[in-house]
């Protein structure tokens, strides 16, 4: 599960990159570097909490290296 995850943000990361350049261009562009900042701040605080809430990723645990051997 772990891997499972780690590959579809890796992808979800990489595939967001060229719309938060455009998108950050504009905010610049209209509202000035400050409030970019601003944003920027608003949506790792939302994604952080989302994960922070989430079970399924608060319940992941490293169980050693012996762990997955029966």
């Amino acid at each position: 599960m772990q891997g499972r995850y780690f590959g579809v943000d890796q992808l979800g990361s990489l595939g967001v990159i060229p719309v938060g350049q455009v998108v950050g261009a504009f905010l610049i562009q209209a509202s000035g570097v400050r409030f970019e900042y601003s944003v920027a701040a608003a949506g790792l605080l939302l994604s952080g909490v989302f994960f922070i809430l989430s079970k399924d990723m608060r319940s992941m645990r490293y169980a050693g290296p012996g762990a997955a051997r029966g």
